[in-house]
């Protein structure tokens, strides 16, 4: 937050800050603001599917275990009192990865 000038725990943080995430990760940089919620949908490149072919590991595992605790941490460092679900994930056979995340203060 502190490279991107980044203050506040609010829904636009958050997108920008899992958008800034995102782009460092080569990946589609989609967070936004709907309804007082941050929506991210991810239709592109997916790290953790590449991942999962090249270590022969089930790709469903690799995102319930390592890359939805990470976007969950990042969601956190921005603010504690954030909850996240996945509502749609290709992992799971899904057109689109679909991260809702609330702010629950």
């Amino acid at each position: 937050m502190a490279r991107l000038n980044l203050e506040g725990d609010d829904p636009d943080t958050l997108a920008k800050v899992i958008n800034a995430f995102m782009r460092e990760v080569k990946s589609e940089s989609a967070a936004k603001v709907e309804d007082g919620r941050v929506v991210f949908r991810n239709r592109s490149f997916c790290p953790i599917m590449i991942s999962a072919r090249t270590f022969n590991q089930p790709w469903l595992w690799l995102d319930e275990n390592v890359a939805w605790p990470i976007v969950q941490g990042i969601a956190s460092a921005v603010n504690p009192q954030t909850e996240h679900r996945v509502t749609s994930a290709r992992a799971r056979g899904d057109l689109v990865c679909e991260h809702v995340f609330d702010i629950t203060r």
